[in-house]
């Protein structure tokens, strides 16, 4: 009986041996403890169902420090007293400041030396662009998946062209590339167009105009609703380095 037993304990031992093996041992540096110490600590407290909620505030300065739990209320905000204003200051009328997105027709309009449509402004073989309409928005959609609204005070004019590609070719406009520059003037005031992110905006597009199709591509400039009263007297100009066009509809 003595004999197996030890014959067992043998086998045991000579088992626990075989299945032990070597292990690397890794050098971390402090910035590795310290991430490691951190993640653990979040763990743990993330399932410590015994802890407390909410934010922990340090009370005191010796070993018998205590905790205290402030819970997830806002925080009161403090609105600083208004400073008075002394008879040597000056304060702007808002009705008298310029704003930097409407201008005169003399500040924006640029002497034009010639006059012609946009196809033939634009040169672009096999693309003819015919003037639809020119409506005011107090915002754009795009497709009915996006909007985007002028600046506090003024609305868009938005002037709609049909692109036409009567070739049986696709044909590539890439607008960005050109430094054209697009200005309207109406109600005797003017402004150039947005550049805005819009995928149907003329001023910007670029992309394909497949062939046999028509599309629609409009110009967005921001006018004060005044303004844009009567749209009769809607002028267009395009603007290309040296070279000012007005542009006929």
């Amino acid at each position: 009986m003595k004999k197996k037993k030890l014959i067992l304990v043998t086998l045991c031992l000579t088992f626990c041996f075989a299945c032990t093996g070597c292990a690397s041992v890794y050098d971390l540096s402090e910035e590795d403890e310290d991430t490691i110490a951190v993640y653990c600590a979040k763990t743990v407290s993330k399932f410590n169902t015994s802890k407390k909620q909410g934010y922990v505030n340090l009370v005191g300065q010796s070993d018998d420090t205590t905790e205290e739990v402030v819970e997830d209320t806002p925080e009161e905000v403090t609105t600083p007293e208004t400073e008075e204003v002394t008879e040597d200051e000056t304060v702007a009328n808002p009705e008298e400041t310029v704003d930097e997105t409407q201008a005169t027709s003399e500040e924006v309009l640029e002497e034009a030396s010639a006059s012609a449509s946009l196809t033939d402004a634009l040169g672009i073989g096999g693309l003819s662009f015919t003037y639809k309409n020119s409506v005011e928005m107090s915002y754009y959609s795009m497709g009915g998946y996006y909007d985007i609204t002028p600046q506090s005070g003024n609305d868009f004019l938005v002037v709609t062209y049909e692109v036409t590609n009567s070739t049986d070719g696709d044909i590539v406009i890439d607008m960005p590339s050109t430094g054209i520059v697009f200005k309207a003037s109406v109600g005797g005031a003017a402004n150039t167009a947005d550049n805005t992110i819009l995928l149907n905006d003329l001023s910007v597009f670029n992309g394909t105009i497949e062939a046999n199709t028509t599309e629609e591509l409009v110009l967005l400039f921001q006018f004060k609703p005044e303004s844009l009263a009567d749209l009769s007297s809607l002028k267009l100009q395009m603007v290309q380095g040296d070279t000012t066009t007005n542009i006929e509809f």
